[in-house]
């Protein structure tokens, strides 16, 4: 590894969700780190006590529902959901804690800082505990 600032991005895996990134004992989820020669070891830390989020959508066929996490560090990390016919959806495996929740029938996801204040502006909030389901009812934007 070489001497630089990282961030460490790893992905939920199947009945999984990422819970920490432990450098030495600090969580650094979400956080730039500095690394060099001696620094103290990573540890990734996966939990299978996930939560959900399932709900409707108002005359929602189709549409898209995103959940991004509140915390500003994993805002990258978003869950996308398809609604069925009915406008039901549901999203599982997810990290416990506050989350932005918005449904789209026509547009892409980005990361992009406009579209990151528009997700801040219209979504509506979820808590998510572990090994609970949170239920919403949304209408698509």
């Amino acid at each position: 590894m070489y001497p630089d600032r990282y961030r460490f991005n790893m992905g939920n895996r199947a009945e999984h969700y990422l819970a920490a990134i432990l450098l030495g004992d600090r969580d650094v989820l979400g956080e730039e780190v500095e690394l060099a020669e001696g620094a103290l070891p990573v540890r990734i830390v996966y939990k299978s006590d996930g939560g959900r989020v399932a709900g409707t959508v108002e005359r929602g066929a189709f549409a898209k529902v995103v959940l991004a996490s509140k915390n500003p560090g994993m805002r990258g990390q978003w869950q996308v959901a398809r609604c069925d016919t009915e406008g039901r959806f549901e999203v599982g495996n997810l990290r416990p804690g506050d989350y932005l929740v918005i449904a789209l029938h026509h547009t892409a996801v980005t990361e992009d800082p406009l579209w990151m204040a528009t997700l801040e502006q219209r979504a509506a909030g979820v808590h998510v505990e572990a090994n609970q389901t949170a239920t919403i009812t949304l209408r698509a934007q």
